[in-house]
């Protein structure tokens, strides 16, 4: 018996003892010590991988992979993008909704809306819902924002639209239009779908951009709450009627909708 004979009995697992392997291991120094060392040699062949346990290995290994294909591809190459190109793609959807509805779908008396009003509001809204993006898609490595932090992000994104409603210029348009009497539920309904249009397109987009997808907790009901703030710059510069009921009701009202949907969709 040579040295390899020896080390295959022992990885086999054939006893050592044999006299054979005792007479080999009585002229070779280096068979002596292995054969002192047998305990060892059977521990690490109890910890070599069997076929089972490789073909395991295998499985997961192939599901890592397809995790990773999923995370660089189609949408959720978008939540693997850096913070700062996240929150820019989030800027660039604020600004690309206030554009178009400042143009194409702009209200009918925005020639005798005064600047001096409407800049103020548009730069409360516009700063509001970048808060409100930052907030929504802070990464996750950061340490957690205070809880007080978020929780007065939220009441803004709530009270601000709503203290707006009450400083709207009247601007000389139609009195068909003015906000009340029968027609009330007819202009607020269209103006309440409108914004709940844009707040619900800007949701999706931002649930796309974050790691977590908006899923729960405070962070998500702000990143709710910023589409609604968006969705109150778009009817900002969509609606012409002054009313304090007509704001408080097809305008301010997106948000409380808003907010009460998705603490619904946090608790299912």
């Amino acid at each position: 018996m040579n040295c390899d004979q020896v080390r295959d009995h022992l990885l086999e697992g054939r006893v050592a003892e044999t006299p054979e392997v005792q007479q080999h291991a009585a002229e070779c120094s280096a068979c002596h010590e292995l054969v002192a060392t047998r305990g060892l040699v059977e521990a690490l062949r109890a910890g070599a991988p069997s076929a089972n346990g490789a073909g395991q290995l295998g499985q997961l290994q192939a599901q890592v992979r397809a995790e990773l294909s999923r995370e660089t591809s189609g949408p959720a190459r978008l939540r693997s993008m850096r913070t700062r190109t996240r929150l820019l793609l989030a800027l660039a959807l604020i600004v690309a909704i206030g554009v178009v509805e400042g143009t194409l779908l702009a209200r009918a008396d925005m020639p005798f809306v005064p600047t001096e009003h409407l800049l103020p509001m548009l730069g409360i809204l516009g700063l509001l819902a970048v808060a409100a993006a930052w907030v929504a898609l802070r990464p996750l490595f950061r340490p957690a924002l205070p809880r007080s932090f978020e929780l007065v992000v939220l009441l803004l994104c709530l009270s601000v639209p709503a203290a707006l409603s009450f400083v709207q210029p009247d601007t000389g348009h139609h009195p068909s239009v003015d906000g009340f009497g029968a027609d009330f539920f007819h202009h607020a309904g269209a103006c309440l779908v409108h914004g709940l249009t844009l707040a619900v397109l800007v949701w999706l987009a931002f649930r796309a951009l974050d790691r977590q997808a908006l899923g729960s907790g405070l962070g998500a009901l702000v990143g709710g709450m910023a589409g609604a703030v968006v969705a109150t710059l778009g009817l900002q510069l969509h609606c012409a009627i002054p009313a304090a009921p007509h704001w408080l009701f097809g305008h301010a009202g997106v948000g409380a909708i808003v907010l009460v949907g998705l603490w619904i969709r946090q608790r299912l």
